[in-house]
């Protein structure tokens, strides 16, 4: 969640990235959001069943939550990442 956070959420952003484009979450968003967030991706369409096949591979997982599309990303079974894609985007100058 550190990661997430301190990448991908306005109030905790640490300046992660700077430099480069990144995708934030609303900044109304909570830790429970985000975890409803990353369930509702996992849960969605055919991800779980691509999750289960790659569990000891990088998975990434495309799906939606309050109709908004987002990317999880599962490393050998744990979560490495969560954002909003392809939309609220922020962009850093060096």
């Amino acid at each position: 969640m550190e990661h997430i956070l301190s990448k991908h959420h306005p109030r905790y952003w640490t300046g992660l990235g700077r430099g480069s484009t990144n995708t934030f979450f609303e900044p109304a968003f909570n830790f429970t959001d985000i975890e409803n967030v990353i369930i509702t991706v996992v849960n969605y369409k055919e991800n779980e069943n691509k999750l289960i096949k790659n569990w000891n591979d990088k998975v990434t997982l495309d799906g939606y939550y309050m109709s908004k599309p987002y990317r999880v990303v599962i490393t050998n079974g744990s979560v490495t990442t969560a954002y909003p894609l392809g939309w609220n985007y922020g962009i850093t100058e060096d």
